[in-house]
């Protein structure tokens, strides 16, 4: 006689709370912006800051939590001119973003495993002085906890 039994595993009773990190800024002004050489571009409107750690005061987010991290953002020049940055990870330079001359944009997209404290944020390079922004938010800066 063959007897077959079936165990139904009772799913997993967890009272975890997901943790969710997330934030995207853009820049408010209606006109270009002047960014001084190696200064750090200020996303003054914050759409989402869950977990605060982006601050629009500094630009920078300060990581809340160890974890991998997706990170973007995007630049505008303004007319006639380039407007050359960087994605930066502490003092340290990831990935660039290098937007043709007049109203083009780039963009950089990466994911960072990122330690509690670490710095994140867009540095201008250097050359053109100023971003150009406008009521449609060309300039975008995010980021979210992957896990």
């Amino acid at each position: 006689m063959i007897i077959n039994l079936l165990f139904l595993a009772e799913p997993s009773k967890c009272n975890c709370k997901k943790i969710v990190i997330a934030f995207t800024a853009s820049l408010s002004t209606t006109k270009a912006i002047a960014i001084g050489s190696h200064a750090v571009v200020k996303f003054d409107i914050v759409w989402t800051n869950e977990g605060k750690g982006y601050d629009p005061y500094s630009g920078i987010f300060i990581v809340p939590m160890k974890g991998f991290y997706q990170i973007s953002a995007t630049t505008m020049s303004p007319r006639g001119k380039y407007f050359h940055s960087y994605l930066m990870k502490n003092n340290e330079t990831t990935v660039g973003m290098y937007p043709g001359a007049g109203y083009h944009t780039g963009s950089a997209n990466i994911v960072l495993q990122l330690m509690k404290g670490d710095r994140v944020y867009i540095k201008h390079r250097s050359g053109t002085e100023e971003i150009y922004s406008d009521g449609a938010h060309w300039n975008m800066f995010s980021g979210f906890l992957i896990s």
